[in-house]
């Protein structure tokens, strides 16, 4: 097993954004240029440095929500054992996508769904809890190009990670904006760095430059 599955596979593993933040072998590259044409352009070459072919798996979170607190109404997309059972309140406009997302999803792949992972707390809706799908190829092939115009165009919800077990690397697209690339392993980190390097966000370019530094000296 890939370090990088697992990670995915570990309750502890910190699956939220700003995913740049939380991990220290971790990257983040811009996509603007101006155009969302431009930044479909730069995800798919970055794509393609990491992903020689297709990716392993896909990862992404479904939300469980504990409205104790607060007393809200939860939203039931689905009740399938061992599936998804509501979708955050914030996606309420969203829930028919989604849950047609989730269900394709989990149809079509085999996959391994990680419950009770990290936690956020949100003021307005009280104890938020997330689970975790990984859902591997195995062969069959994602809609790549599909799924990056989504995470370019839609800014969707949930947040979708493309996964290489050769590369040991999570390509998480957030919007048109940017990009981040958590690695499991020091040495693709170090690999990857400088072919990387051309899309690097300029606002957080001397702190990954820090991080590649230290890794280097070690």
């Amino acid at each position: 097993m890939s370090k990088i599955e697992k990670l995915l596979l570990d309750k502890d593993f910190q699956y939220l954004p700003p995913f740049f933040l939380r991990h220290e072998l971790s990257l983040r590259c811009g996509l603007s240029l101006g155009t969302k044409r431009s930044a479909l352009r730069r995800a798919r070459e970055i794509f393609k440095l990491l992903f020689d072919g297709a990716p392993d798996a896909i990862a992404f979170n479904y939300w469980l929500t504990d409205f104790s607190e607060s007393g809200g109404p939860a939203c039931e997309a689905f009740d399938r054992p061992g599936e998804a059972e509501s979708i955050h309140s914030g996606y309420l406009n969203d829930v028919k996508r989604i849950t047609e997302f989730l269900l394709d999803n989990q149809l079509k792949y085999r996959h391994t769904v990680v419950r009770g992972t990290p936690s956020v707390l949100n003021e307005e809706d009280g104890l938020v809890l997330n689970n975790r799908v990984i859902c591997y190829s195995d062969g069959k092939a994602f809609d790549n190009e599909k799924l990056i115009k989504l995470c370019v165009d839609d800014r969707f919800d949930p947040c979708i990670g493309f996964v290489s077990f050769e590369n040991e690397c999570l390509l998480i697209i957030y919007d048109d904006r940017g990009c981040d690339i958590v690695f499991a392993d020091e040495g693709k980190f170090l690999e990857f760095y400088p072919k990387l390097e051309p899309f690097f966000l300029d606002h957080d370019r001397e702190m990954m430059g820090e991080r590649y530094k230290r890794l280097k000296a070690e």
